[in-house]
């Protein structure tokens, strides 16, 4: 989690269910997105001989009341 903070574009970094495996949810610039991967990327397979898992998800509205069809 703290190699994201140091990194340029990153802009925020939570970490989600570290009792069970875990993830951290990344807010990155879209313009950084790639570098990004790579480098946490890198990173987590030099510490932890794996190789990571991204999901890019682009936020949305989210939920809203739907009107029932006539």
């Amino acid at each position: 989690m703290e190699s994201g903070l140091k990194m340029e574009g990153v802009l925020g970094v939570r970490m989600m269910g570290g009792g069970f495996g875990g993830c951290t949810i990344n807010i990155v610039r879209e313009e950084a997105i790639e570098r990004v991967m790579d480098e946490l990327g890198q990173g987590y397979g030099r510490r932890f001989g794996l190789v990571p898992e991204f999901y890019v998800c682009e936020a949305s509205q989210g939920a809203s009341i739907l009107k029932p069809s006539k």
